[in-house]
């Protein structure tokens, strides 16, 4: 018997202990995290397919309520970044290893700036503030 590992959306309940996990596919190489927008409707995540030459990167977008992943879009990988959504949720961040910050609009999940800080930003956070 083969396994697959699957992924997919799960809610916790914490009041009932309810526990419901829809699958929405097999599960991808890795997987950097889930931002949420602000309403709690739609959800983005950072996919990382393949190793060195072979790599690639993806934004997902999640419909939260509905339990689907909406849109998806590649973009170049860094060797090594963190991502974080805006207080708004208008903006994703992609940054952490180098001296820029890359603006990604949500809407589209199009490169909408790149943002050079003039200072190695290697390891550094980003505190976002409404």
């Amino acid at each position: 018997m083969v396994r697959r590992s699957l992924f997919g959306i799960a809610h916790f309940d914490l009041n009932t202990r309810q526990f419901k996990f829809t699958e929405i596919g097999p599960a991808p190489t890795g997987m950097l995290g889930l931002q949420v927008s602000p309403d709690g409707k739609t959800g983005y995540s950072v996919i990382v397919n393949g190793e060195h030459g072979n790599r690639r990167c993806e934004f997902w977008a999640f419909d939260i309520t509905a339990n689907k992943r909406t849109m998806t879009s590649e973009f170049p990988c860094r060797p090594r970044f963190s991502f974080g959504i805006s207080s708004d949720g208008k903006k994703l961040y992609v940054y952490g290893a180098g001296f820029e910050i890359e603006v990604w609009d949500v809407a589209t999940l199009k490169l909408e700036r790149v943002m050079d800080l003039q200072n190695d930003a290697t390891m550094g956070g980003i505190i976002v503030v409404p």
